[in-house]
């Protein structure tokens, strides 16, 4: 629902009135727990990334250093 000139700002009085689908709470909860577990899977690979670089500088020192 565009005006026929594009507007920097938005108008809240037609945004009020755009219908927007929202899930039920069980597929949230779900997409939510899916996140989290991302968010876990990420840290823990940053992790081990940090160590594995760690013991490669460690081991380049032992052989070049």
């Amino acid at each position: 629902q565009a005006s026929q000139v594009a507007q920097k700002n938005i108008n809240l009085k037609v945004l009020s009135n755009l219908d927007v689908a929202v899930p039920p709470i069980t597929e949230q909860d779900k997409f939510l727990s899916f996140v989290q577990q991302v968010d876990k899977s990420k840290v823990a690979v940053q992790k081990s990334l940090e160590e594995t670089q760690t013991l490669f500088d460690s081991l380049m020192q032992k052989y070049f250093g």
